[in-house]
């Protein structure tokens, strides 16, 4: 029986097409899908052997997104890498935004390993 991933009428939990990633692994054989969690503002993803049954959701970020659709998803084929902001868009806010990316590996519909690295953050020094 085919299940709905989310259903909802607010821009956070299911936000524009643009801000919604999907793709096959063909290591796994799972489908994978990445949108933003109207409740923390986490990104979250979900998995599917066959694109009609998902998982629960887990988180992807770290921390809570800056934006509902302010993220990026990457799978190169054996690394999935995710960079998205956290914080406010203030600069030199003592919760100003900052650039992360992480990478993890996607095997049987978990992704594991998952590394955060910071990159830029609009925090005063």
């Amino acid at each position: 029986m085919p299940q709905v991933v989310t259903i909802t009428a607010n821009d956070w939990d299911l936000p524009p097409t643009a801000a919604r990633t999907v793709f096959y692994n063909p290591n796994d054989g799972h489908f994978y899908i990445f949108y933003t969690r109207y409740t923390d503002h986490y990104l979250v993803y979900r998995s599917s052997p066959d694109g009609e049954s998902w998982s629960e959701e887990r988180k992807a970020s770290h921390e809570p997104l800056a934006g509902a659709v302010n993220f990026c998803v990457f799978f190169d084929g054996s690394k999935v890498l995710i960079a998205y902001p956290t914080g406010s868009f203030t600069l030199n806010d003592p919760n100003a935004s900052t650039l992360w990316v992480r990478m993890g590996t996607p095997s049987g519909g978990v992704i594991s390993s998952f590394n955060s690295f910071l990159v830029a953050t609009g925090r005063e020094k």
